[in-house]
């Protein structure tokens, strides 16, 4: 129970700021946040995180395939070495949000062919 009330309390934003958002939840906070949750508690921030991140990209993936644009490989990149480039990023860009490294991390992947 008490992860259910983490993961909401880290995706609450205050409704203004949704008001016109592209993109909600976790991932849209800056990376300086995301330091801050691992400091508390690494084992949530990763589960809040990295569900964020892969949701994120497999809708990223799903509509670029309705678009009929290319999409990419998600599978090319191993479970971990995505969780660790999305660390890595934040690390190295803390005013930046972790959507901004999802999407970057995403244009390095694989395409179909």
């Amino acid at each position: 129970m008490r992860l259910v009330g983490f993961v909401i309390a880290m995706i609450a934003l205050p409704s203004a700021a949704l008001a016109d958002a592209a993109a909600i939840g976790i991932g849209v906070q800056n990376c300086s946040q995301l330091s801050k949750d691992f400091g508390n508690d690494a084992v949530k921030a990763d589960l809040a995180y990295t569900n964020w991140a892969f949701g994120f990209l497999s809708g990223v993936n799903l509509a670029f395939e309705v678009a009929g644009k290319t999409r990419r490989n998600l599978t090319a990149m191993s479970f971990e070495d995505k969780k660790a480039y999305l660390r890595s990023y934040c690390d190295r860009n803390p005013a930046k949000t972790p959507m901004d490294g999802v999407v970057e991390m995403y244009g390095k992947m694989d395409v179909f062919k």
